[in-house]
């Protein structure tokens, strides 16, 4: 089971899976509270896994991952997360939540370079899944190359396919430092305080913004259009101004971090008035 109405990335390997005739079901899921009733309606006895976003990438609605998995866990269902849209920015407790799986590139809220990424794998999960593909490196004692009786490795590193992005993970590694130097609530704190200033700042100025305000659905993304003006024309106002956003769905996304200031933000809402 998946929305269907979230980031490609998080659909097609799922799709992918009908060609071995495994019934992958896709529910468009309303970005509100509904959103909760729709899914659970969708599962039946037959149902293994539920894969989606923990925050939705075009107007940044954030699932209750605690609500879902806590669903999951009491019909033994597999829950798989792709948090690249949360993580960094509001925290994640994978074992409180019981998530089985979770999955995220770097480059995003976490501040790290493109091609490095995390995957979580639930440990008591591991051996029900095949290895694909199988590399040199998923074995213990890696330069004993000819003992091929060596045993695979006991954790998620035997998932790891090939040698690593050695530069890239060093410069992730740093982005990290960073985060966890400064606290992912702290983060989260200022984050929403920024997206607050944003809210009450397109409201003043009759812009609608997409999505569901309600403080458990709220992330670092907000999505906003105006009644009257093009989207288009905002996106190259703020573009002139060397203000960077996104154009989703005919609507601006905006995605301030906790380095971003109230002096920014005001700065961006005055040239909305021009």
């Amino acid at each position: 089971m998946t929305n269907a109405n979230q980031f490609p990335a998080n659909v097609f390997p799922w799709l992918n899976l009908r060609r071995k005739q495994i019934d992958v079901r896709t529910p468009i899921l309303p970005r509100s509270e509904q959103a909760y009733a729709t899914l659970f309606s969708a599962v039946d006895q037959h149902t293994r896994l539920i894969a989606l976003s923990f925050v939705e990438y075009d107007n940044g609605f954030r699932y209750d991952l605690q609500r879902i998995g806590d669903f999951c866990r009491k019909r033994n269902i597999l829950f798989f997360v792709d948090a690249v849209q949360g993580l960094g920015a509001m925290p994640v407790d994978v074992q409180s939540a019981g998530i089985s799986f979770l999955a995220t590139s770097g480059h995003k809220w976490l501040l790290g370079p493109c091609g490095q990424g995390f995957l979580y794998i639930q440990r008591s999960l591991l051996e029900r899944l095949a290895v694909l593909p199988l590399s040199w490196l998923s074995f213990e004692m890696p330069f004993e190359f000819g003992n091929y009786e060596r045993p695979m490795l006991s954790s998620a590193a035997r998932f790891e396919g090939g040698t690593s992005n050695l530069m890239g993970i060093a410069a992730l590694g740093a982005a990290l430092e960073l985060i966890l130097q400064t606290g992912v609530t702290a983060i989260s704190q200022r984050i929403l305080h920024l997206t607050d200033l944003l809210i009450e700042g397109l409201a003043r100025r009759n812009f609608i913004i997409d999505g569901c305000l309600e403080p458990a659905n709220r992330s670092g993304i907000i999505a906003f259009r105006h009644p009257h003006v093009p989207t288009e024309h905002w996106q190259a106002r703020l573009s002139e101004n060397r203000i960077i956003v996104s154009l989703r769905n005919n609507h601006i996304r905006l995605s301030p971090h906790f380095y971003n200031s109230e002096t920014e933000v005001q700065h961006l809402l005055s040239i909305l008035d021009e």
